[in-house]
């Protein structure tokens, strides 16, 4: 998933292509939360009592050799921690709603960098995998969309255009076609005789 302040992308890990919502369109994030906010949320999430972490043995990773650590996050407290984060305090019920789960993760004994994040999660019926591998440490990160001709925009399904401005196209098309047309509301069967 890549979020930018304008739109959501999302990759079919099927086809290779991405779908794009535009924020604020049928639930595209509006901007999200800053980095700072970010590594706050998830420096006191690290520090709370309820996540639990287990040394096992120490392995190859892509910096080196890595300690290897598995943290025990427990859903209700990552509820609590991204609630406000996203905006959205969530309830007694959504929080329950979210299972507790485990992240392997790979640490550079060398420089105390993460080399790997791994862990997956089943909510709902649906199981999502999630992988993250560093190999540059220090190098700069930059966040663009995908390249266009590998874009379906959603978008334009919420709200009639996916909240894009009308064109100059779209105008002379409205204006050809129509955009005063009037229909009658559709009527309704009488109902019918006991």
């Amino acid at each position: 998933m890549i979020v930018t302040t304008t739109a959501t992308f999302t990759r079919d890990s099927q086809t290779g292509r991405w779908q794009k919502i535009p924020a604020g369109a049928g639930g595209g994030f509006a901007g999200g939360p800053t980095n700072v906010q970010v590594a706050t949320m998830i420096a006191n999430l690290l520090s709370n009592p309820a996540i639990t972490y287990e040394l096992l043995e120490a392995s190859p990773c892509t910096l080196g050799t890595c300690d290897h650590v598995l943290a025990h996050i427990d859903g209700q407290t990552l509820a609590a921690a991204l609630g406000p984060l996203l905006g959205v305090p969530m309830d007694a019920a959504s929080a329950q709603m979210i299972p507790s789960f485990d992240v392997d993760v790979m640490v550079d004994q060398a420089t105390s960098v993460v080399s790997e994040l791994r862990t997956q999660i089943s909510m709902q019926g649906s199981s999502e995998r999630i992988l993250i591998t560093l190999s540059n440490p220090g190098q700069p990160v930059q966040i663009a969309p995908p390249p266009p001709a590998l874009v379906d925009d959603i978008g334009v399904n919420f709200g009639g255009n996916g909240g894009q401005t009308i064109g100059p196209a779209e105008s002379t098309i409205l204006e050809e076609v129509g955009n005063d047309l009037e229909s009658d509301e559709p009527g309704f069967p009488e109902p019918s005789a006991p």
